[in-house]
């Protein structure tokens, strides 16, 4: 029987209650299963804040470590009901904490927080929840056993903070685990590169790891468990009467996570896309696994609005120039630089006088100058415009539905809300518009009004 990949987040790991609901929901999946796991809420912060303040300050080592390790133990005083378990997992807890302290004093010495120092640093907290529902479970008379990216082969691509998966390599060793009779606990939010060092993911990764092992075992399906309902035709905490969206096509999921939903990483539709494995939302506050909020599938209802999500933190640079649409090296040139600097590029526009490039406001402030330090004679100015929101209206066969961007247009321009682009067609399920910060909750609001039926 092919296995189901859970995976449970950050969000859905704050307390012991929480912990021991999660318990009782993967007891209920049995043994098929593959349990993927976050670190508990606030706890990559946390280790993150250690590594920073190691940095500069030695003292800091001991009063972290002591309060990270109290932290786990408060979360779990009524989890474990035999000492014999709480003790084993005491005792691993202090052997995670004494490999923190031996690197955070590495960083101290060096005055240098080194990146695979940091990767392995902040997978600690993803390798605690592992070490917390693997004795829990086996508490409760559960077998189950552990296996780290590094047991399993989940190969990334040689990057630190932010790799990919090597799925072509990684499948020939992960789909051992189809060969497990018990429940696997996974560590999410990390890989190892072909030395086997640590490679972490990205924020929210572990969506991207249950996905690509969910791809390896050729999975039945990928379970996603969050706090939420779902995905909504907009976020609820924003907008009135939103709807829960039940089912949606692999393209419109990734398109609502790359434009900002928050429900799932944006790299985690490839994998399980490849193989049709359907991907299923559930809501752990409505724990019935019969029972998912959104399902992701290879189909969806054609021509038809699904949501409105947005980014309100995004920014645009302007290069300006006499004939920048009639130079060919100029958008290679610009891109190239910005890769290297690790920026990420949400879209581009362009014309025969100038070229849009529409990035996170995190990344702008660099920008100038990299772009200023390729030295092109045809870029005469760069103008940037920050405090802005991507709003986006994402369905199937969306750029058919041309009278529903014109009644959108008007109902802006009569709420005196300035577009400052409006574009589509650079995919078949995702339009997006741009205004300013100030405007966009009722950008929003009024959008979901005319779009949501």
């Amino acid at each position: 029987m092919n296995k189901v990949v859970v995976k449970f987040g950050g969000s859905n790991l704050r307390n012991g209650k929480d912990i021991s609901k999660i318990l009782d929901i993967i007891i209920d999946y049995g043994n098929d299963t593959i349990v993927v796991l976050s670190a508990v809420y606030g706890l990559t912060d946390e280790l993150n804040n250690a590594c920073l303040e190691a940095k500069y300050d030695f003292s800091s080592i001991d009063n972290n470590c002591v309060k990270i390790s109290n932290r786990v133990l408060s979360l779990i005083i009524n989890v474990f009901y035999k000492d014999l378990f709480k003790r084993e997992f005491n005792k691993q807890l202090d052997l995670k904490i004494e490999s923190l302290k031996r690197k955070l004093k590495i960083i101290s010495k060096d005055k240098l927080i080194d990146e695979q120092v940091r990767d392995e640093i902040l997978s600690i907290g993803e390798s605690i929840s592992v070490a917390i529902f693997h004795f829990a479970l086996l508490d409760r008379g559960v077998k189950n056993v552990v296996r780290y990216p590094s047991d399993i082969g989940l190969f990334t691509n040689n990057v630190n903070s932010v790799a990919s998966i090597n799925l072509s390599k990684s499948k020939f060793y992960v789909s051992e685990l189809n060969n497990i009779n018990s429940i696997v606990i996974v560590p999410g939010f990390f890989g190892v590169s072909d030395d086997n060092k640590i490679n972490l993911i990205g924020r929210g990764g572990t969506d991207y790891s249950a996905s690509a092992i969910a791809y390896c075992v050729k999975a039945k399906y990928l379970d996603i468990w969050k706090d939420v309902d779902g995905f909504c035709t907009a976020d609820p905490k924003l907008v009135e009467n939103t709807q829960t969206i039940t089912n949606l096509s692999y393209k419109e999921a990734s398109e609502l996570a790359y434009f900002g939903a928050s429900i799932l990483h944006p790299k985690s539709i490839e994998p399980v896309q490849e193989l049709d494995i359907p991907t299923r939302i559930f809501n752990v506050n409505r724990a019935d696994i019969c029972k998912p909020a959104s399902v992701i599938y290879k189909d969806s209802v054609a021509d038809c609005v699904k949501s409105v999500t947005y980014n309100n933190s995004i920014g645009i640079v302007k290069l300006k120039g006499a004939d920048l649409g009639g130079e060919k090296s100029i958008l290679s040139d610009v891109t190239k630089i910005l890769s290297l600097h690790g920026i990420n590029i949400l879209s581009v526009l362009t014309s025969q006088t100038s070229i849009n490039l529409i990035l996170n406001n995190e990344d702008i402030s660099r920008v100038q100058s990299l772009i200023k330090s390729i030295n092109n004679s045809f870029i005469r100015e760069v103008d940037i415009i920050s405090d802005l929101c991507l709003l986006a209206i994402v369905g199937e066969n969306i750029n058919k539905l041309s009278a529903m961007f014109n009644k959108i247009t008007k109902t802006l321009n009569f709420n005196n809300i300035p577009v400052n682009i409006f574009s589509f067609g650079a995919s078949d399920v995702s339009t997006y518009l741009i205004v300013n910060t100030k405007y966009y909750k009722k950008s929003l609001q009024l959008i979901h009004s005319l779009i949501i039926k």
